[in-house]
């Protein structure tokens, strides 16, 4: 519905059109994706990445024994470790090491370790969830609410919290357990600062996500109040005019 305006003293025509206006949450999500919307997809979407190549990698720590040159390494699904061949007399072959691997079953590795897989499971799940929830509020307009934003943040920072659980668990033992096997040189590496790096993007596109929660419910309320001053203004023209 559309209001003309009466002339004013200069001469000049207003025309007001609350359809213009988005009158409520749906008509204001129609109009476009919000730059928080993408940054946020573009986050979790590179975090997912880094989680999957860490998830499925065997470089969350690694050791080294300097007196037999013996080196191994955990990862989350794996161990392995590789010893030079004995020469006798207390020499190493500086060519030749053997290698061993063993899997990580869930009823041969200590309760830490089944803990820091199913917590880490639980939070590359759900960054895999908020990339495809993401993904269908981009698509699908029926969803662009602020109820599915409140969701993908809940589920972003369960994701996180699983996430933190497993770190700090994986971090504290296996330090722990290589400190047992006193070598004497050890690190956390690579496929552990992936998870890190996946945990630090994964909060931050839970954040991003709820800075996108809060313009929507500003826009809402701005908008909400600029239909009601048009409203009072288009009555007392109405009124002016009977007059």
């Amino acid at each position: 519905m559309s209001y003309d305006i009466l002339k004013l003293s200069d001469d000049k025509i207003f025309r007001f059109s609350l359809d213009m206006l988005p009158t409520t949450e749906k008509d204001y999500n129609q109009r476009r994706i919000s730059p928080f919307i993408k940054g946020a997809f573009g986050l979790i979407l590179t975090a997912s990445i880094d989680m999957l190549i860490g998830f499925s990698t065997s470089y969350w720590a690694t050791w080294e024994k300097i007196e037999t040159r013996s080196y191994g390494g955990y990862g989350l699904w794996k161990m392995w470790s590789c010893s030079p061949k004995e020469l006798g007399d207390g020499e190493y072959s500086r060519n030749t090491f053997t290698c061993s691997y063993k899997l990580a079953g869930w009823f041969e590795f200590p309760g830490w370790y089944v803990t820091t897989q199913v917590f880490s499971c639980i939070g590359f799940a759900g960054m895999l969830l908020t990339v495809f929830g993401l993904a269908m509020y981009i698509c699908r307009v029926s969803l662009r609410t602020q109820r599915t934003i409140s969701v993908l943040i809940t589920i972003g920072h369960c994701s996180g919290f699983s996430l933190l659980v497993s770190l700090a668990i994986f971090g504290f033992k296996v330090v722990s357990d290589i400190d047992a096997k006193k070598t004497t040189e050890w690190y956390l590496s690579w496929s552990f600062t992936l998870i890190c790096t996946a945990f630090v993007l994964n909060e931050i596109a839970a954040s991003v996500l709820a800075s996108e929660k809060h313009k929507i419910l500003k826009d809402q309320k701005d908008t909400q109040k600029l239909e009601e001053d048009m409203r009072n203004v288009l009555t007392k023209i109405s009124s002016f005019q009977t007059k």
